[in-house]
């Protein structure tokens, strides 16, 4: 009953002050909701077990090379890592296929994988309609089948389940749609719409070992195995297998073993903590800034508390009342913060980039919602405690307060000063952050890729394997579609190559250099692989450093040749020419083909904005071997340069469909490549950003509040020294004084936290140290500067005091 009262007198006093009440239950309702849909998005990415049985098994591979990069797998190496390992249960492998979809109104490009039968088996996921790839579909003279993603079954055939058991035709291939992916289901490429079995026994590289490694592949672990155990294990297969094999796996020096779910989610973590821990410290500051003005209520209400001590109440039974009402407070900002989650959630979503893993597997749960209300609870109590300890302690001080009810200890004001520093504290912590990031980001967008992406559209076309199973049609229908845009108004350059820059496929090929062969297999060049044609380069404005690059001339009946990169001429040539020198390529099964080299690029960032130049091999697209023309089937890549307010768009779409209606044509622009490549940094850009600047606001309107109830305290304080003759700007100087030393001593703490915080987010950082003291004096800056702006209104005030009427007030 007591409570029950106390809650019924709670909300009536509450309802006395509806400015209070509502700026202080939406500012908690916006932080709630902030921290419950950031942390919603961790908690689905970051600690939500895969929708996939026993998922701790799981393991993810990789080969490792002596540089320490990275690569997939070959068909033959995976077949033979399977069958020889003694750690894994089994090994599943994929690989990226794209596929045209044809005979069903336009031709459409659909981004998929090569999967191994045992694929979705190895991960147990169960099909939502009709069945899953199954071992029995890898075997010779199986029929064809397809298993397609939910969001594809839905969008193309309307989640009509009747879908199941038709033909599709993929590559002008007949399919037969045997299953659909459960809606949590998504490939680890984003974008990747079905699935086709990878049926190793009738692969052209069966047997080649020196084939395009292209295979992704994880393993479920034997029964008390470790990462670390399977790791040593797979090593050692491969280390027998380089000695098998040393021509081909002299690059190979191990296999890297990771659990899944870090192999998924790795490149994220840092990105993703980052955000909770600031969205945490909004609410932080947001509680604290509460916490003061509940204080400042509080110091208003001395005398009213004071008299119902007087009147018998206990002050324990005052400062209960305090604390009722501050967690009916946080109780209501809990509720509506809650509420709000739900749109915060899909605000997110809209901006966060599609390429983050898992993320379809985002959503609000009862998890994340008993977490949000237990914070807010906690919050309450911490927070809400701090003015009912504050209750009146002398009450004889209370009742001898005027009417203006202003008893306001130096103990409360000491509190609600350290709130104060608290807010700008932990303010300039996420200001600095977020100038780390932008600092970082402007020197990303600062960089010259090597090539100019202005202007230019791009087009990715699939070509159809069934038809195009040579180098000759490939050849002849390039140079027939390269005439027909070249005449389209507008168009300056047209080029086309096997892969654009930042736009994500990898090809690499080993190498010699005539004359100067590597002292071991592993000392072999390696070098990003390119076939291109004779407009590529001048329509990305690729500049040609030395020599030439490709012309017309160069074919099939002409000597082959090669352009290379700057950085490659500077990793093996030591500063010498090399134009003239010959290199022998091992980009085909029969054996390495010897190539001139004609010319060297400017450096080009292939892979990302972030890394290096990528040394790199320009091959002649009309020069290609037969082992590379299936590559460049499914990934011909168009750059035409054109006016840059002039859209080509439906224009190339109609000469590639009048020159061959089965091939699927994907438009876009290098612009959105680009943006593409930031898309992460921009995202953790934005709302971090957002994050510091609520902060800000969130100090300043705390500092504000401070300043301007202290002024309104020593109002009469501020009559006297004016009517004894106190110039205004003095007068100005006080309460201006009294805000900025509080800010000062926030800025001071939070400069030392944000000193010693920032190398935690060193990953998301690019050419910028994190302790940038460039970036911390910025926000420093604009801290003491909006601080400034805070006090200048209380400060204007005291000094337009009349002083007589201050005086007769008293």
């Amino acid at each position: 009953m007591r409570f029950t009262e106390d809650v019924r007198l709670g909300v009536r006093a509450l309802r006395r002050e509806p400015g209070f009440c509502c700026a202080a239950i939406f500012t908690l309702a916006l932080s709630i909701a902030a921290n419950t849909s950031v942390f919603t998005v961790v908690k689905s990415i970051l600690l939500e077990p895969l929708a996939m049985k026993r998922p701790q098994e799981l393991v993810a591979l990789q080969s490792l090379r002596p540089d320490g990069t990275r690569y997939p797998f070959t068909i033959p190496f995976f077949l033979e890592l399977r069958r020889r390992n003694q750690v894994l249960a089994d090994a599943a492998a994929y690989g990226g296929w794209n596929a045209n979809l044809t005979g069903e109104a336009d031709p459409e490009r659909l981004p998929g994988v090569r999967a191994s039968g045992n694929y979705f088996g190895l991960l147990g996921v169960q099909a939502e309609i009709g069945r899953l790839l199954e071992p029995k579909d890898d075997e010779p003279g199986q029929p064809k089948v397809v298993v397609i993603t939910d969001g594809f079954w839905r969008r193309r055939y309307g989640g009509d389940p009747a879908a199941i058991g038709k033909p599709i035709r993929l590559n002008n291939e007949a399919y037969v749609l045997v299953g659909v992916l459960p809606p949590s289901f998504s490939f680890k490429t984003a974008g990747q719409e079905l699935a086709v079995p990878l049926s190793p026994a009738t692969d052209p590289w069966r047997n080649v070992w020196t084939s395009t490694a292209f295979l992704r592949v994880f393993g479920r672990l034997k029964s008390g195995v470790t990462p670390a155990e399977a790791q040593a294990g797979l090593s050692s297969v491969a280390a027998g297998l380089r000695r098998e094999y040393p021509e081909a796996n002299a690059m190979i020096t191990g296999i890297e073993a990771v659990p899944l779910q870090q192999d998924l989610t790795g490149g994220s973590r840092t990105m993703l903590l980052v955000l909770m821990c600031a969205v945490g410290l909004v609410l932080l500051i947001a509680c604290a800034n509460l916490s003061s003005l509940m204080l400042a209520r509080a110091a208003k209400r001395q005398k009213e508390m004071a008299i119902r001590v007087a009147l018998g109440a206990t002050r324990w039974s005052v400062a209960r009342r305090l604390l009722v009402e501050s967690l009916l407070l946080f109780a209501a900002g809990g509720i509506s913060g809650i509420v709000a989650a739900q749109w915060g959630v899909w605000l997110l979503l809209s901006v966060m980039p599609a390429e983050l893993p898992r993320f379809r597997e985002v959503r609000l749960d009862w998890v994340v919602l008993s977490a949000a209300a237990g914070a807010t609870m906690l919050c309450g109590l911490l927070f809400g405690s701090i003015p009912a300890m504050r209750a009146p302690a002398d009450l004889n001080d209370a009742l001898r307060a005027d009417g203006r009810g202003s008893t306001a200890g130096p103990g409360r004001s000491r509190v609600r000063a350290l709130l104060v520093i608290l807010e700008a504290s932990l303010s300039l912590v996420l200001l600095a952050g977020a100038g780390l990031l932008l600092k970082s980001f402007d020197r990303l967008m600062a960089l010259d890729p090597g090539f100019r992406a202005s202007g230019v559209t791009t087009f990715r076309l699939a070509l159809p394997s069934t038809r195009y199973k040579t180098a000759a049609p490939v050849v002849r229908f390039h140079d027939r579609l390269r005439q027909r845009i070249e005449v389209l108004p507008g168009v300056m350059a047209a080029g086309a190559t096997s892969i654009l820059p930042l736009s994500g496929p990898m090809a690499a090929s080993d190498f010699t250099i005539v004359g100067n062969p590597p002292a071991t297999g592993r000392e072999k060049p390696t070098a990003q692989y390119r076939m291109v044609d004779a407009a590529y380069f001048r329509a990305m404005g690729i500049p040609i450093r030395n020599g030439r690059g490709f012309a017309d001339s160069d074919t099939q009946s002409s000597p082959a040749a090669v352009v290379i990169s700057e950085s490659l001429a500077g990793l093996y040539w030591n500063g010498a020419n090399p134009i003239g020198s010959r290199l022998r390529m091992e980009d085909n099964s029969v054996g390495p083909r010897e190539v001139e080299v004609i010319g060297v690029a400017g450096n080009v960032r292939e892979m990302s904005l972030e890394e290096g130049a990528t040394p790199c091999v320009y091959v002649a697209m009309a020069q290609i071997p037969q082992d590379v023309v299936r590559f460049l089937t499914n990934n011909m890549f168009w750059a035409i340069r054109t006016n840059a307010r002039l859209d080509v768009t439906s224009a190339v779409r109609r000469e590639i469909r009048d020159l061959d209606g089965d091939v699927a044509a994907v438009p876009g622009t290098m612009q959105q490549y680009v943006s593409k490549a930031v898309a992460t940094r921009r995202f953790t850009l934005g709302v971090l950003t957002a994050f510091a600047l609520a902060a800000l606001l969130l100090a300043a309107g705390g500092l504000y509040a401070l300043v301007a109830y202290s002024t309104a305290q020593r109002r009469r304080e501020f009559a006297v020294r004016i009517a004894l003759g106190a110039r205004p700007k003095d007068v100005a100087g006080l309460v201006l004084r009294q805000g900025l030393v509080l800010a000062a001593a926030g800025v001071a703490i939070g400069a030392a936290a944000a000193w010693g915080c920032s190398r935690f987010a060193a990953s998301l950082l690019f050419d910028v140290s994190p302790q940038d003291p460039a970036a911390i004096g910025s926000a420093a800056a604009l801290l003491l500067a909006v601080a400034a702006a805070a006090c200048y209104v209380p400060a204007r005030r005291a000094v337009r005091a009349d002083p007589v009427e201050a005086l007769r007030a008293e």
